[in-house]
């Protein structure tokens, strides 16, 4: 179940509580007056989705973070085209940027049920310095005349899956157009993913939002015709529930819980994958199925790290004489 508290003025020992919600898997309290999080959720067998920018303790970790991060940029120097999408909170244009094709970010509003506009600006600030080819890479960001990032502009991305809808609560769709993965396309989705999550911990932050929905791939129609793609690249996107966290024992249990997320995310991968897959597909789905399995430990000590898992996939992708390509390298 989920948990929607974001934007009050809820304590640590408020929000405590909860905690005692067995079924509880995602928790939004972004914009509170949290000087801490609860002990007890950071100990919680199923939570795995926890946005939590914009509070105290939150605030202070991502001061720390943005010391190293890149300076803002002139709005002045950017160009702004069609408009190619738009979200909670934000609109997503074609633009031009110092002589290159790039797509740019307008926030319209301060707060959305994730965290807030200064938040996620402020995220991506820290995750651009110095990046990772399994992001959306950001090439500057302006504050005036309002918050706006210069992202890469990836031709043909779209998202791995839908968004949850009100019957699956917590579970992504599938895709509208109907597409299928085989096992290789879906570890690669899997590395791309898991390699992200390592970057966005080693620089002492959490997604908190480690969907397929926010994944964007870029695929290609297989030989064997029909809704089968192939994958070429994989970028983790969208840190509007993104937050820093400390450099102490209850920043790196927030780092760990959401590798349940991940899990999750594994199981959609592999309902994604054709129902009857090929023999020689067989290691690949069972290592998915053996991660996904690991992602789900009730003992949030036990849970595995993303650096880890990155390894265990890429190792067997590149290390199978599949010829695969790493992802984004193509």
């Amino acid at each position: 179940g989920k948990l929607m508290l974001s934007h009050n003025r809820l304590t640590c020992a408020g929000l405590a509580p909860v905690a005692e919600i067995p079924a509880l898997e995602m928790l939004r309290v972004a914009g509170n007056c949290l000087e801490a999080f609860p002990k007890a959720l950071l100990r919680h067998p199923r939570l795995a989705w926890v946005a939590v920018g914009g509070n105290p303790f939150a605030e202070a970790a991502l001061e720390k973070r943005l010391g190293g991060a890149p300076p803002v940029v002139d709005f002045k120097e950017v160009s702004v085209g069609e408009k190619l999408g738009s979200g909670a909170g934000a609109t997503v244009y074609r633009g031009s940027w110092r002589g290159r094709m790039v797509a740019v970010k307008l926030w319209d509003q301060e707060t959305f049920s994730d965290g807030s506009t200064k938040g996620e600006w402020s995220i991506n600030l820290v995750a651009s310095a110095p990046g990772h080819r399994s992001i959306v890479g950001v090439l500057g960001a302006f504050s005036e005349p309002r918050m706006g990032m210069i992202l890469e502009l990836l031709e043909n991305a779209v998202a791995a899956a839908g968004p949850p809808t009100p019957a699956s609560v917590t579970r992504d769709s599938p895709p509208s157009d109907g597409r299928k993965l085989d096992s290789v396309g879906a570890l690669k989705v899997a590395e791309g993913v898991a390699l992200a999550g390592a970057y966005l911990h080693s620089r002492g932050l959490t997604h908190a939002d480690i969907y397929l929905h926010n994944t964007l791939i870029i695929t290609e129609p297989l030989p064997r015709g029909g809704p089968l793609v192939s994958v070429r690249d994989v970028r983790l996107s969208d840190f509007g529930g993104a937050t820093a966290v400390s450099d102490d024992e209850d920043g790196r249990a927030l780092q760990r819980l959401e590798l349940r997320s991940f899990g999750w995310l594994l199981q959609d991968l592999l309902d994604l994958c054709m129902a009857a897959p090929a023999p020689e597909e067989a290691d690949a789905v069972a290592l998915l199925q053996d991660v996904r399995a690991r992602c789900a430990q009730e003992d949030v000590e036990r849970l595995p790290k993303f650096a880890d898992l990155a390894v265990e996939f890429s190792t067997f992708l590149h290390g199978h004489g599949s010829g695969v390509a790493p992802v984004g390298a193509l």
